[in-house]
């Protein structure tokens, strides 16, 4: 039997009790930084870690991905939506806020799904 996991109403509805409760997941969806940046670092990227079921990062990403396109999310709009997110320094405060919700709104089943495969909260948000 798959575990419930449920999301609280209010991360959805509130953009600090969103950026609380998802911290830094959007940074391991397509376009996040982590994708960007960890594969500079040779090796990092294909080590195992028990942070991650003992998967690599590549191994977790592909998870992501596959849990981000059975959830029915287009990768691509979701790396348009981090890109924006995570370059957003010209976007006023309510458009960010705006934008913040609707990608976690839009990615919530697919971190769900990886929750009931085992990972843990922690290690999808760092």
């Amino acid at each position: 039997m798959i575990e419930q996991i449920n999301i609280p109403n209010i991360v959805l509805e509130d953009a600090l009790a969103c950026a609380d409760f998802f911290n830094n997941w959007h940074s391991n969806l397509p376009g996040g930084f982590m994708r960007r940046d960890c594969p500079k670092y040779e090796g990092f990227i294909d080590s195992p870690s028990p942070d991650r079921n003992g998967k690599t990062l590549r191994q977790f990403w592909k998870d992501v991905d596959d849990a981000l396109t059975n959830s029915g999310v287009n990768l691509t709009k979701v790396e348009k939506l981090v890109t924006k997110l995570e370059l957003g320094g010209w976007l006023d405060l309510n458009e960010y806020d705006a934008l913040y919700l609707e990608l976690h709104r839009l990615t919530a089943p697919a971190f769900i799904t990886l929750q009931q495969q085992g990972y843990t909260r922690s290690s999808l948000i760092g």
